[in-house]
């Protein structure tokens, strides 16, 4: 479905600020990504390389389906080896029936100001507002990463950009009774 080709794009995507337009073979990306390749000519190797060429498919037909009308660009991520049922095993939440969407109750629309048409904290006029991206991993505390990166932001917009700091999601986890040591 389309979230399933969403969760795909962001597998596959690293927001590229100036993209050289080119795609790497596997050895490179492998290098680029601190990745061991499996050993040449095994049956591993040879299914991480077509894997890794479905996946470069995607990203060169996304480029050349945006080209000129978005202000990104697609290159490969260090789950481009990985086929979306893998990346989904090891990277996404594992939501029970249980989950239940939150409410939200309408805000007075009279208090607010108009917004600006467009707006995007990497490339404000007077400041960036975005810390480096992170990589959660397997560790399922998405929510530590959403918290911290939050807190850089706000940090960063209340600072007006003087406090740039990576917050520890290690001692978010780490301080939760439920989930840390």
């Amino acid at each position: 479905g389309g979230s399933a080709a969403i969760t795909m794009s962001m597998m596959l995507a690293a927001v590229s600020f100036a993209s050289t337009g080119q795609l790497l073979s596997l050895p490179e990306y492998a290098a680029k990504h601190q990745l061991d390749l499996p050993q040449l000519n095994s049956p591993e190797y040879a299914l991480r390389l077509r894997i890794f060429k479905e996946n470069a498919k995607v990203v060169e037909e996304l480029n050349r389906a945006h080209n000129g009308s978005a202000e990104f660009s697609l290159e490969h991520s260090p789950f481009s080896m990985l086929t979306f049922e893998e990346f989904a095993a090891s990277r996404l939440p594992r939501m029970g029936p249980s989950v239940q969407r939150a409410t939200v109750e309408d805000a007075d629309s009279a208090s607010l100001a108009e917004p600006p048409a467009a707006f995007d904290w990497r490339t404000s006029s007077t400041f960036s507002a975005v810390t480096s991206v992170k990589d959660q991993g397997a560790m399922g505390s998405c929510w530590a990463f959403s918290a911290a990166e939050n807190v850089e932001g706000q940090r960063a917009v209340r600072s007006k950009g003087a406090q740039m700091d990576d917050i520890s999601v290690e001692q978010l986890i780490e301080c939760d009774a439920m989930h840390g040591t």
